[in-house]
């Protein structure tokens, strides 16, 4: 449960702010369940994506997970996602810089080996505990990613551009419901 807490904060902690280790331990322990309300999404939310676009304002309304902690192996952890609210722009050229995107592709990278990393630790500490059961964990962890099921519903996005064409500013918006 331990393990589970810090993967989510970690993982999380890359896109929303706000969200604690003491938030989501008192949801995990309370009998798998997560309920996360009002996260605010990071102006940097994006950068992880590789995609050219600044947040400006971002808020998901709620993230609830169900976390079979007792029967991993038999029952899908559910992610739900509601009301997703994002006003993003491209980032402007004079706001590029070569050192700040190549600490970014330092940080993508760093990111990625420390997830490896944390991965590996796992799988390194249930082989210490058991020699026999380093297969079992291996198959739990393939077993709960092909089991892992996401639902997102309410989402908006809205793309404002007014650099493309200083004299025409537009904006464009998406929406997807259920």
């Amino acid at each position: 449960e331990k393990k589970i807490a810090k993967l989510l904060s970690e993982h999380l902690g890359d896109f929303v702010e706000g969200v604690t280790k003491e938030d989501l331990n008192i949801s995990i322990f309370g009998g798998g369940k997560l309920d996360l309300r009002n996260l605010r999404i990071k102006e940097t939310g994006l950068d992880l994506l590789g995609l050219p676009l600044t947040v400006l304002h971002g808020h998901v309304g709620r993230l609830r997970a169900s976390i079979p902690i007792t029967s991993l192996k038999s029952k899908p952890v559910v992610v739900d996602v509601d009301q997703v609210f994002l006003v993003v722009r491209p980032r402007r050229t004079h706001e590029w810089d070569e050192e700040r995107e190549h600490a970014l592709q330092q940080r993508i990278k760093e990111g990625k080996l420390e997830k490896w990393e944390v991965t590996i630790e796992a799988a390194a500490e249930a082989a210490e505990k058991e020699e026999k059961k380093k297969g079992w964990v291996a198959r739990l962890v393939e077993t709960i990613v092909k089991n892992l099921k996401f639902n997102v519903s309410n989402v908006h996005i809205r793309y404002e551009d007014d650099t493309s064409d200083t004299k025409n500013a537009f904006a464009l918006g998406v929406t997807i419901g259920e």
